[in-house]
């Protein structure tokens, strides 16, 4: 789901490019990243096999990170 985000995020910004378009496309994507490792931290405490599982899956683009 947040890739998809992501990628409308991009397309708008690539759209119709403007500076303010831009800057949300940065803020937009550097909160995703942020909620990532925010959710990563509260399910790595409440499930103990969460850490195991998350070493082989790509987190929020594949191929990238």
């Amino acid at each position: 789901m947040y890739t998809s985000v992501i990628l409308c995020a991009l397309a708008v910004t690539c759209g119709g490019f403007s500076a303010w378009r831009a800057m949300a496309c940065v803020v937009c994507i550097g909160a995703l990243v942020l909620k990532v490792h925010h959710e990563e931290i509260l399910l790595a405490a409440q499930h103990p096999g969460y850490l195991p599982s998350m070493a082989g899956t790509w987190r929020l683009l594949p191929l990238i990170w």
